[in-house]
């Protein structure tokens, strides 16, 4: 998906049947501001998430990422509305996180370190 004018949310389990789906692009539709915690729920195949532009979102659900055991790459850039990530703690798989120009984000203690000390790649 790639500038989806008009596009504000996007339904639970839209992507569900879809369990081989390696990458989700999801870039510069600035007009969506919901993401359903169930979203990217059961691809366990994903390694890639691109969201860049999405300037729209302030925040994202708590459990967005569970269960993406195979998730190596997620993309932020320039969702500079964003002021929070969600639990990335379960992320065993994760090389890079790149949340450049997300000027409003704030990390919560440690994050960072955190994640450099596992090997990922940190862009902010």
């Amino acid at each position: 998906m790639f500038r989806c004018e008009g596009l504000t949310s996007l339904q639970e389990g839209l992507f569900s049947g879809l369990k081989s789906l390696t990458s989700i692009s999801m870039s510069y539709c600035q007009s969506l501001t919901l993401l359903p915690e169930g979203l990217f729920g059961g691809l366990t195949s994903l390694t890639s998430i691109n969201m860049s532009g999405c300037d729209g979102l302030t925040s994202l659900p708590k459990g967005l990422f569970r269960g993406l055991t195979s998730l190596a790459s997620i993309n932020m850039r320039w969702c500079w509305r964003l002021t929070s990530l969600p639990d990335l703690s379960g992320l065993t798989a994760l090389k890079e996180l790149d949340m450049r120009n997300c000027k409003k984000l704030e990390l919560p203690a440690g994050l960072v370190k955190k994640l450099k000390s596992r090997g990922v790649k940190v862009f902010k």
